[in-house]
């Protein structure tokens, strides 16, 4: 089986250097030197469920050989997936004693997955420990011993770096493989120290070839610009998926005053949402109050205005800005259809059309107009129907069948 020692090395290896065979007789591989780590007893490492994980870790592993450490995770990952499939698939039971499924089921499915007493505690102790806070956070994972002194070399390293970087997210994590022996065969640890980044519950990377500072702290950075990692203090964002289809459904229903409230609402949960202004100024369109639209347009942070979100939601702005009332309306809707001949009448019933909510009788007028002369005023009346498509939002379903009329106009 391959082995993890020796792993204390400068500099990146090769991967291959990284999986010799250690038999552990003398006469057959050198001893570890003391830069390398001290090896464990094979009994630490003697485990069915032991070689699952140690495909998973040699797809990590491997992927350091060589590699941008940023995209260590991800080849790493890829590797892992083939390998965990494939043993899944030869070895329907290895998945059931894994201890990082165990321990991201939950402990309630714990005790009907054939572990000892003991072996609960170690997945419970190591949920609690690793994979629960690797869930928003970077946990950089020591195994170690009292009796090893390169780990006692590193842990100064490890503690220094890990408490300048906690505000960032980075948790360190230690696992004493003497008390946690169950743990340390599943890792497949054969030399300590052993440092992986766990993230999600998955180890991303070793960090163990880390051997000073500036090279640690280079891995945590290219590490945390990959990662989504919360930082220390920070709350969890919530998900306002299901808020913004709510306030879209409302305003869809007709319903514009209390979607402005569920749109204002989300904006302050979530106020660097583009997708939550956008619904917020169409749903003040809707209610009529053009000039609170228009001053939550000016109040946008510049790095929200480029997002076509908000560009549909100006799009509906500056329509609304033309709203005529209801007399006006009524007198150029009279006007328009007693003079069908009449462009210019016919793009102002249209505009005001919309402006005040009616886009079936806007848009039909303009599709007329567009069959009549496409060309008249330099495509004026297609440049307006456009403008409403974007205003309405390109994946409406009224846009698309209006669309397909236009298409039938243009194209036959």
């Amino acid at each position: 089986m391959p082995n993890l020692a020796p792993m204390w090395r400068a500099g990146f290896p090769h991967g291959n250097d990284l999986w010799e065979d250690w038999s552990g007789r003398r006469d057959s591989n050198p001893r570890p030197q003391p830069w390398q780590g001290c090896a464990l007893p094979l009994s630490y490492a003697r485990s069915g469920v032991g070689l699952l994980l140690q495909g998973r870790l040699a797809g990590v592993r491997g992927a350091i050989s060589n590699r941008p450490v940023a995209r260590q995770g991800e080849i790493g990952a890829r590797r892992t997936s083939a390998f965990f499939a494939s043993q899944i698939a030869m070895n329907p039971h290895i998945e059931q004693r894994d201890p990082i499924h165990i321990a991201r089921r939950g402990s309630n499915r714990v005790a009907s997955l054939g572990l000892s007493l003991d072996e609960q505690k170690a997945v419970d102790r190591f949920r609690a420990a690793v994979v629960e806070p690797s869930m928003t956070s970077l946990v950089v994972l020591d195994f170690w011993a009292e009796w090893c002194g390169p780990c006692k070399a590193l842990t100064p390293l490890l503690e220094k770096v890990c408490g300048e970087y906690a505000e960032k997210g980075v948790v360190l994590a230690k696992i004493n493989v003497d008390e946690e022996q169950f743990i340390a065969a599943q890792f497949q640890v054969r030399s300590i120290p052993t440092v992986y980044a766990m993230f999600q519950g998955q180890p991303i990377a070793e960090l163990t070839n880390a051997r000073s500072e500036s090279q640690l702290k280079g891995l945590l950075d290219q590490l945390l610009a990959k990662l989504p990692v919360q930082p220390a203090g920070a709350a969890p964002a919530q998900d306002i998926t299901p808020l913004l289809a709510m306030g879209e459904e409302v305003l869809a229903g007709g319903e514009a005053e209390r979607a402005a409230t569920i749109f204002a609402q989300i904006v302050e949960i979530a106020p660097d949402s583009a997708a939550a202004h956008a619904g917020l100024v169409r749903a003040l369109v809707g209610a009529g109050q053009v000039d609170e639209a228009g001053e939550v347009i000016a109040a946008l942070d510049p790095a929200l205005t480029a997002d076509p979100a908000i560009a549909q939601a100006r799009a509906a702005l500056e329509l609304a800005k033309d709203r005529p009332d209801d007399s006006e309306l009524a007198g150029l809707r009279i006007a328009a259809a007693a003079n069908p001949a009449d462009m210019d009448a016919q793009l102002a019933f249209a505009t005001a059309a919309f402006a005040a909510g009616e886009r079936e009788d806007a848009a039909q007028t303009l599709l007329a107009m567009i069959a009549a002369d496409r060309a008249w005023n330099e495509g004026a009346a297609r440049a307006k129907l456009l403008q409403i498509f974007e205003a309405t939002g390109l994946e409406d379903p009224w846009v698309a069948a209006t669309r397909r009329k236009l298409s039938t106009i243009l194209f036959g």
